[in-house]
């Protein structure tokens, strides 16, 4: 089955049709006489021929039960415009309690026809007012990650921590740890032996820690380093790449509240970029074999499996890891 659009039983044909097309921009797709298709979905069908279909006379106009619904990217442009046109108001332009602001006015049958501010300019005005990528959200009560597709990853800053981040950074990961869904079972991840004080203290001494910032709160944090160690030399790799050239991602963890929102992904753009920009051939990542999720994000974002590892780590002991890597071509990801 498919949805095709929505028919409004109109009175005067060509008077809705001038409406539509004066007042709301619509030009007629199809003409049948007694039924018009407008761009959008919209259907006219006269009265007359409306109550053969529905074989009654018992049709009301006006009626509130339902509304043509349209956005606007300029609603004050189009408020400006619609003053001087002959159309009867429902409400004047006001503000939804999540901060879309959207007038409603009748067609010539009564139908309601009500035109908001596009979601995605409500988004960048409170963006754009200060608010952090998560505020937003919150004010308008949908999901992060609904801000993140209007924003682009630019909403978000990759930054390098120091050691006065050393306890925010900490926390974040304690956080990860604490209250991510099914980690346990995956990442196997167990603070105090993996990730440690002490490995967090090497990367932000070496200059290898990054916070994905959201305003002032972390919503990521990953080691990102130079190079690659002695184990990654034991890997039949795909990229021909001297330790040198290659860029090798540790501990990536997603903050609870910005989970499953696409900030993974726009961290690990963020880090290809970087990647990119220090002139590195590959970019380098293991993962454990029974990390399910964390093998199809990967691979998602274009990394090609590169063969499997048997390697002791403190949280899990002797067991396998899956590796991954992606070549980096030169400029930004998409």
């Amino acid at each position: 089955m498919k949805y095709n659009g929505v028919l409004i039983a109109v009175s005067d044909m060509e008077n809705s049709r001038r409406f539509y097309r004066d007042v709301l921009g619509l030009k007629a797709v199809e003409d049948f006489g007694a039924n018009v298709t407008l761009e959008g979905g919209i259907f006219l069908q006269t009265l007359d021929t409306w109550k053969t279909f529905i074989q009654s006379d018992q049709v009301i106009l006006p009626n509130h039960a339902g509304e043509l619904y349209f956005e606007e990217e300029d609603i004050e442009g189009f408020c400006s415009r619609l003053a001087s046109l002959d159309v009867r108001f429902v409400h004047p332009l006001f503000e939804h309690r999540w901060g879309q602001r959207v007038v409603r006015f009748y067609d010539p049958d009564g139908h309601v026809i009500e035109v908001g501010e596009r979601l995605d300019v409500v988004i960048r005005r409170f963006f754009e007012a200060g608010l952090s990528v998560a505020e937003t959200a919150e004010r308008m009560d949908i999901p992060i990650g609904m801000v993140l597709s209007a924003l682009g990853d630019g909403a978000l800053r990759l930054v390098k921590a120091n050691m006065g981040d050393f306890i925010k950074v900490r926390d974040a990961y304690l956080d990860i740890i604490e209250h991510s869904p099914n980690l346990k079972q995956y990442a196997r991840w167990e603070y105090g032996k993996h990730p440690t004080d002490d490995a967090l203290i090497r990367f932000i001494s070496a200059g290898n820690m990054y916070m994905l910032m959201d305003g002032a709160d972390i919503a990521g944090v990953a080691a990102i380093t130079p190079g690659q160690g002695e184990d990654y030399r034991q890997v039949q790799w795909q990229v021909d790449a001297q330790d040198r050239e290659v860029m090798t991602l540790h501990l990536l963890g997603i903050l609870p509240c910005y989970q499953s929102a696409g900030v993974g992904r726009a961290m690990m753009r963020k880090a290809l970029d970087m990647a990119a920009e220090g002139g590195m051939k590959a970019f380098r990542l293991d993962t454990l074999a029974s990390n399910i999720p964390a093998q199809r994000f990967y691979e998602s974002l274009g990394f090609v499996f590169c063969g499997k590892q048997h390697w002791y780590a403190e949280n899990t002991g002797w067991t396998d890891f899956y590796l991954y890597e992606q070549e980096i071509r030169g400029g930004k990801t998409e």
